[in-house]
């Protein structure tokens, strides 16, 4: 039984879905998706989250110097 109960966790983690959330200033934000439609690069950029890919473009913006 908890190996099942486990297994369900496991399975629901490793879901990716990407969101914005519905909250005021949200139209500012984007996803990870979005950064490879920019055609000028921000001044700044804020990166929530700690996954492999929020880990990825930190490094990518730090790489072209932008403030992150």
């Amino acid at each position: 039984m908890v190996n099942r109960f486990v297994q369900n966790i496991l399975s629901l983690r490793l879901v990716h879905m990407l969101f914005v959330p519905n909250i005021p200033g949200s139209e500012l934000g984007g996803t990870s998706d979005d950064v490879f439609a920019w055609e000028e690069l921000p001044e700044s950029v804020s990166i929530i989250g700690a996954g492999y890919i929020a880990v990825e473009l930190a490094g990518v913006f730090t790489w072209i110097r932008s403030k992150n």
